[in-house]
């Protein structure tokens, strides 16, 4: 079985991708409302899986779309 490759990023490249801190990143982590399926550990270093990211970010743009087609707000 053949995996997919996985684009990892630092906490300070997901921050600047979505258009955050890495402070709020780590908070968000320390919370536990980061998915586990975002985060791979090697050794001590954190990194994120940008594929699941983008994975999470297409269906909340989807689910936008459906609620603005049926009317309700966003």
């Amino acid at each position: 079985m053949q995996q997919k490759y996985q684009r990892l990023v630092s906490t300070k490249e997901l921050a600047q991708y979505v258009g955050s801190s890495e402070n709020s990143i780590r908070s968000l982590k320390s919370q536990g409302k980061i998915p586990p399926q975002w985060i791979v550990k090697i050794g001590r270093s954190v990194r994120y899986d940008l594929n699941e990211i983008n994975k999470w970010i297409e269906s909340k743009k989807e689910a936008n779309k459906t609620n603005i087609l049926i009317g309700r707000s966003i």
